[in-house]
């Protein structure tokens, strides 16, 4: 697996650590998609944009929380994609922007990829609630409209009701956070000789990581994973 496909399904575990992703119907025609939450498809760009760049406070808008379990969900998230991207960062000064799209790839290709595939989406709206997805529910997206702004409740886009998985959600994206700001750190201090040599140690730390956190790498989740992953 290529450092860029590595980095990107970490990345967008905005994601939950999905196992498979339904690619998504042609649209029929070409589909305006807005950069606010006025719209299904807009929250979901606002969102993948926010992660892309570690853009907190955007993050807690699209995300509904209802408890305080969520609230920690969302802040391990906001925790881990701060860190991706100032590991990304760290990983253009150290090496400079061609050899760093190993690791972190093109971010403009990216983005452009990203609302290509929410054109894509097939957006069904029923007043106050949208899904946005294929007819696999594993691949679909369930927002509601509130104030006027579409957001998506966390509870449903997880899949976990029970504090203790929300618990061990926001645990596993501490950790993964605590790895990228580990490198990052090694990478201002010059650790690393190239970027081969920081991707080997980035791969090795989150592969302990997932072999150590509570069911190991074995049990996949069936959430959707957000648009905007990296290619």
């Amino acid at each position: 697996m290529t450092p860029k496909a590595i980095l990107t399904l970490v990345v967008m575990l905005l994601a939950f650590n999905c196992a498979s992703r339904a690619q998504p119907a042609p649209a029929t025609k070409p589909v305006d998609v807005p950069g606010d939450q006025s719209t299904p498809r807009g929250a979901l760009n606002v969102l993948a944009i926010a992660m892309d760049e570690g853009d907190g406070a955007k993050i807690r808008k699209v995300l509904q929380t209802s408890n305080p379990q969520e609230e920690q969900v969302v802040d391990s998230l906001v925790n881990l994609h701060g860190a991706v991207a100032k590991f990304g960062k760290a990983v253009i000064a150290a090496f400079g922007e061609n050899d760093a799209r190993k690791i972190v790839g093109d971010k403009a290709a990216a983005q452009a990829q990203m609302i290509e595939e929410l054109r894509a989406m097939p957006e069904e709206i029923k007043g106050d609630t949208a899904t946005v997805g294929g007819s696999d529910k594993n691949s679909q997206f369930h927002l509601k409209k509130v104030d006027g702004k579409w957001v998506i409740p966390l509870g449903a886009w997880v899949g976990a009701d029970s504090p203790e998985k929300l618990q061990e959600i926001a645990d596993d994206k501490n950790r993964r956070a605590a790895i990228f700001t580990g490198i990052t750190k090694e990478l201002n201090e010059d650790t690393y000789k190239s970027v081969d040599e920081a991707f080997e140690a980035l791969q090795l730390k989150l592969m302990r990581a997932a072999m150590e956190k509570p069911g190991g790498a074995t049990q996949p989740s069936t959430q959707p994973t957000a648009p905007g992953a990296p290619s």
